[in-house]
């Protein structure tokens, strides 16, 4: 069950059926405030069964299983664009988005949330040891903030790139096709049994991911060699990745 998802959701029955689920949810504060597969399952074993429950994550569906037999769970994966990537002038991208043509470029896209990791991102980039490499922050600022970037003390062959607004929908592909690879630095605190939009967009642009080594994305990563991971929150492993 997804945010989307959520909404429509609190439609349903006048309510009752997010109504069912705000006890769970304020109980068990890890969950936190979102309509989550394990929110659903415990719900699920306090309340009435539910008739059918849809998650986007094996994982998901390994744990509601785990826990709720009564639950029917389907996998339903999340919908995968299929970008044209061939022939890809990433010079040009670049140009075009007024980002350095020739250094190795790392993407981190999204709102800068504490759970996303930017702040690991940004100290990883302080313990760089490679070639000269540009990393851009590119999404609404929260957690990281512009000054924090821009007094972020790195190596001076990294350039450190913030573009801490929404990006337009038309400029969203750029991103990750000029990209060379996308950073995904979650926290535990993200959910194990989540799924990504960045993530899926990275897949779209066939670009590598650099993800933390748990849940859904990390298992996605291992399984269909996407890219490679680091242990959740550990900035200096995220640095080696980087620099190799």
């Amino acid at each position: 069950l997804n945010d989307g998802a959520a909404r429509v959701a609190a439609h349903i029955n006048g309510g009752q059926f997010v109504q069912a689920l705000t006890p769970v949810v304020d109980s068990i504060p890890k969950l936190g405030p979102k309509l989550c597969p394990p929110t659903v399952a415990l719900a699920a074993c306090l309340n009435e069964p539910l008739d059918q429950l849809f998650v986007h994550a094996e994982t998901a569906k390994t744990y509601v299983d785990r826990i709720s037999s009564e639950t029917p769970t389907t996998v339903v994966p999340d919908p995968l664009e299929v970008w044209e990537v061939e022939d890809v002038d990433r010079r040009r991208l670049r140009s075009e988005l007024d980002l350095p043509v020739d250094e190795t470029m790392f993407l981190f896209f999204g709102e800068t949330r504490r759970e996303k990791g930017p702040d690991i991102l940004l100290e990883a980039a302080k313990r760089y040891r490679g070639p000269p490499c540009t990393i851009v922050f590119a999404g609404p600022p929260d957690h990281v903030t512009a000054d924090d970037i821009e007094d972020a003390y790195v190596p001076s062959n990294v350039n450190l790139c913030e573009r801490l607004e929404f990006v337009p929908e038309a400029d969203v592909r750029s991103y990750f096709l000029a990209t060379d690879a996308v950073v995904l630095p979650y926290r535990r605190i993200f959910g194990a049994y989540r799924t990504s939009g960045v993530f899926q967009k990275a897949c779209a642009a066939g670009r590598p991911l650099i993800v933390s080594d748990f849940g859904e994305l990390g298992r996605r990563v291992h399984e269909y060699g996407l890219g490679t991971t680091f242990p959740p929150g550990e900035s200096d492993a995220l640095a080696q990745i980087l620099s190799q």
